[in-house]
């Protein structure tokens, strides 16, 4: 963690962060939707021998076949998902909504 509390790493400082309001919800849950049909997609035809490629994907240096990275992303959303939403019942209440 940086010396300054107030650096969150990105540029922002806390009061910054704290102003911040997401999206409208339909703007995320339109956005899911084309996420969500367009890895479908690419699921559906991508090939062993490309799931085999090696890439370089950040922040990471050293190449990692495709079907790795992957899984790494998903346990990544997965994970932080679960981190924002047991930080936000922490802070505000429980429910998703509530």
């Amino acid at each position: 963690m940086p010396a300054d509390s107030e650096d969150r790493d990105v540029g922002w400082n806390a009061a910054q962060v704290a102003a911040w309001n997401p999206p409208f919800r339909e703007v995320q849950v339109t956005h899911y939707e084309a996420v969500k049909n367009h890895a479908r997609e690419f699921r559906a035809d991508i090939t062993a021998e490309e799931l085999e490629q090696e890439i370089v994907m950040g922040p990471v240096t050293e190449p990692r076949p495709v079907e790795v990275c992957m899984g790494q992303m998903a346990w990544d959303t997965v994970a932080h998902g679960g981190q924002i939403a047991y930080l936000r019942g922490f802070f505000i209440c429980m429910g998703w909504f509530g």
